[in-house]
């Protein structure tokens, strides 16, 4: 409260949800006057008063109040469960974290791995390939990393991928990518100094949008897993399975057609993950399913449910 001394008269100002009361009176035995102004709040989208009991949202970053049904029209959006007006959402990272609101309730109990795959997620950032050779070349170096590059055409983009990976000062043990769009016969045109290449591939009904590869370095003692590589309609998978002491290690690359139906590919993804071991499997690759997208809801649960099992 902020009290404010005028000869005789006392006046006493507060604010509580959003309005803002001013009271005055005059000390003695006489009866008290008390005037009273409140101050509302309007909404940031039609200017007009936010009433009490009116449903509102609150931008998370600046505190601009929205009406509820004033939501569509004044392009604000929630972000990472997180409401943030038209303006401030322009400066939010959109992260995908399907564990957030699984950890931050009430009644969860402490699993330490969702945990730290929720802290991961959070903590993802973008980099440029200077902040990458500077920041991030050190810790690769040490626990090494892999790569995964949607190419959309081995002939179109395959020189440019060759470019990039010389721009990175870290040599990624383990390259990944999709849409190859050629068959594996035509592979040994697309190599890559010091790395083995696996390719399964394309479709032969489709021109393009098909076919997978992995790149391992030659350090690595890798061979095709002919089990777990399949190419249909709904998903290309390939799988290599690299010798390492004392369990190997399986690398795959999971790509999903936009022409196939995603509840097949799940079920499809779900059959190839059940013939994995529950340890030392790195899964990459393009699944083809907007997960920002709430009407995919449905198949972000069995997605998360699939990967992480």
């Amino acid at each position: 409260a902020v009290v404010s001394t005028q000869s005789e008269r006392e006046t006493v100002q507060f604010s509580c949800w959003g309005t803002t009361t001013t009271t005055s009176w005059r000390w003695g035995w006489l009866p008290v006057i008390m005037v009273a102004f409140l101050i509302k709040e309007k909404c940031g989208c039609c200017l007009k008063n936010v009433s009490f009991g009116q449903k509102f949202f609150e931008c998370s970053k600046c505190n601009l109040i929205i009406h509820e049904k004033c939501f569509k029209t004044s392009e604000a959006e929630i972000i990472n469960s997180n409401f943030y007006c038209h303006q401030c959402k322009l400066l939010i990272l959109k992260r995908y974290n399907p564990f957030r609101e699984l950890v931050n309730h009430d009644d969860y109990e402490n699993d330490p791995l969702t945990i730290k795959m929720s802290q991961i997620l959070e903590q993802c950032q973008k980099y440029s390939v200077c902040e990458f050779n500077s920041t991030l070349s050190t810790n690769l170096e040490k626990y090494g990393g892999s790569l995964f590059q949607n190419i959309d055409g081995n002939k179109s983009n395959f020189d440019c991928l060759i470019t990039e990976l010389e721009r990175l000062k870290h040599k990624f043990p383990i390259i990944g990518i999709a849409e190859t769009n050629i068959q594996s016969e035509e592979s040994s045109v697309y190599s890559i100094a010091n790395y083995n290449s696996f390719y399964k591939s394309a479709n032969e009904n489709k021109c393009k949008g098909s076919g997978v590869a992995l790149y391992i370095h030659v350090c690595l003692n890798a061979e095709m897993n002919n089990d777990l590589s399949i190419v249909t309609p709904n998903i290309e998978s390939i799988f290599v399975t690299i010798n390492h002491s004392p369990k190997p290690i399986y690398v795959g690359v999971i790509y999903r057609p936009p022409s196939g139906s995603p509840e097949n590919f799940l079920s499809e993804l779900t059959s190839i993950v059940e013939k994995l071991p529950k340890n030392n499997v790195h899964l990459m690759g393009d699944f083809n399913i907007n997960l920002h997208n709430q009407k995919r809801k449905k198949y972000r649960l069995r997605l998360c449910v699939d990967t992480t099992a």
